[in-house]
Order: structure tokens, then sequence, then C-alpha cells
């Protein structure tokens, strides 16, 4: 779409209007305007290229994609959700809802080998909000656990295939790459250690700022 959205583009064309309102009438000017250019082409840029429609009402942005931006994870009209090829929006492979007619899922995060994904799923008056680890590759679900419903505490996906996972209702626990769970030693309470991180000779869970 167009490319004046982008942040460097339309700097670039403040620029320009200064062009004809004489911005090059002083040397000093000059320099100021040559140096403003080389900062704003410094830019990162990010421009809309398309506009997708949201695949279910209950989706809140909490689309996951591959590490290579070619598959993507979003909620689905039934409460579920589905593996869509970024290109077209086919859908891939599809996962119904993950209760018997609910609770819809809300947002979701891939795992790099997009073996595993994790699923936020909305609660009700009767029962909590879920965060439920599934097999991306048979659709199984391995865990669940309570969570808040604005919750972002994601598992962090570890390289042996497994995962840790620890939110403000619990304390950290492990899995293997076969969804065998144990309690894992951790450096700080659960509620403060969001986002989680490993420790360099892998013994423990720590804690890692928070983003500003």
């Amino acid at each position: 779409m167009g490319s004046d959205q982008g942040t460097r583009n339309a700097a670039l064309r403040l620029l320009r209007q200064a062009d004809i309102n004489g911005a090059d009438a002083s040397p000093e000017l000059a320099a100021q305007r040559r140096t403003e250019i080389a900062r704003v082409l410094a830019l990162p840029e990010l421009t809309q290229t398309a506009a997708w429609l949201a695949s279910s009402s209950s989706s809140e942005g909490g689309e996951s994609f591959s590490t290579d931006l070619t598959r993507y994870l979003a909620a689905t009209p039934d409460g579920g959700f589905a593996q869509y090829n970024t290109s077209d929006r086919a859908v891939l492979k599809s996962w119904p809802s993950l209760g018997d007619g609910g609770p819809p899922a809300l947002r979701l995060h891939l795992s790099p080998d997009e073996k595993l994904a994790a699923v936020i799923c909305a609660g009700d008056s009767n029962a909590p909000a879920l965060v439920v680890v599934v097999s991306v590759v048979n659709g199984r679900r391995l865990h669940e656990w309570p969570c808040d419903p604005v919750s972002r505490e994601w598992p962090l996906w570890l390289p042996d295939g497994g995962f840790l996972f620890a939110n403000s209702r619990m304390s950290c626990v492990r899995s293997d790459a076969g969804g065998n769970v144990r309690p894992f030693p951790d450096a700080a309470r659960a509620t403060d250690m969001v986002p989680l991180a490993l420790s360099p000779d892998g013994t423990r869970a720590v804690r890692t700022p928070a983003a500003p």
C-alpha cells in the first residue's frame, strides 16, 4: 500500500517541503538539513502492505508467526485456532475449541520449531482463564494452568523441545520434549519472573527486566 505511511518517507517529505521553503538559504541550514537527512535515512522503515480482517471476533491481535514469517497461528470463529499460510491465508491445519463449546482462544504463541503452541483461552464467571500448551503436530493438549485474562505470560521455549513456565499464580515448572513436567528451581518469586530466562548454566530460571 502507499509508501507515504512509513515514518522515514513522511520525514523525507517534510524535508523536501523545507527545500521549497528555502532551507538551503544559508550554509548553516544546509548542514543541518544534511544531518537530518542522514538521521532520517537511518530510521527503520515500516510500511503497511496489506490489511487482514480478524479471523475471529475473539481475536485480540494475538497471532503468532513462524520464524520465517511464512505461517502463523490465529484464533478461529469456533473458539479454536488454525495455522495459516501467510501469502494467501489458506488454512494449513485447524484445531477446534479447546473446551466443550468454549472458552475461545484469545492469544497464541508458537514455539520456534513449530511443534508446540501456547494458547490463552478466555475465562468466565465460573472458570478462570487458562494458558494451554498444545502439540501442533497432533493437537494433543499437553498441559494447562490458570492465568489472568489479560496475561501474556508465555512459556520459555527451550532448544531441547521442552519449555519453562511460571506466572503470578504458580512457581516455575519445566517440561521436557515429551511433555513430562517437574518443578524447576527459580531465582525469585513467580510474580517477579515474567518474562523468564534460563541461567547460563541451565540449572535455574531467572527473571529478566520488564520492557519499559
